[in-house]
């Protein structure tokens, strides 16, 4: 028997849940890579890419979170806070936020890998890792779902 959301408790205010707050994750993620080993920016001249991701953060979560229309994956919920004169942001944020953390990827860990000596150097060797092994494969999804029509 399938389930729908109708048929739970705050079935639709779950799902609308579940719409927004993968945004919140990322920019935790960004921030985790801005801090990463050591608790600290690696400069002053950082300050400006930690508060963009904040920023960023905030405002993509808002602004999927009071979209119109069809919850994107749940295509027959309607979000319930759509604002209806809003355009729809699930798409520019997720591209937004994916590409400050394709930026804070690359360069702090680079940075921090460049600079790094000793126990920090391996410590930022797995995080660099993962970061190149996730851009690789993000590329080659998007590659072979434009080539078969998937999009």
């Amino acid at each position: 028997m399938p389930c729908w959301p109708d048929s739970l408790p705050a079935g639709e205010a779950l799902a609308w849940l579940a719409s927004w707050t993968w945004i919140p994750s990322v920019g935790c993620i960004v921030l985790s890579l801005l801090l990463f080993p050591d608790g600290r920016l690696p400069g002053r001249r950082w300050r400006w890419l930690a508060w963009l991701s904040v920023l960023v953060t905030i405002a993509g979560a808002v602004w999927v979170a009071l979209s119109p229309g069809a919850i994107v994956n749940l295509g027959s919920i309607r979000n319930p806070l759509g604002i209806e004169g809003l355009a729809n942001g699930y798409k520019p944020v997720q591209t937004i936020m994916f590409a400050l953390l394709f930026v804070a990827a690359i360069s702090t860990l680079g940075l921090r890998l460049h600079r790094a000596r000793g126990i920090e150097r391996q410590q930022i060797k797995w995080p660099a890792f993962t970061a190149v092994v996730a851009a690789g494969s993000s590329v080659l999804t998007e590659i072979i779902s434009e080539a078969i029509g998937s999009v």
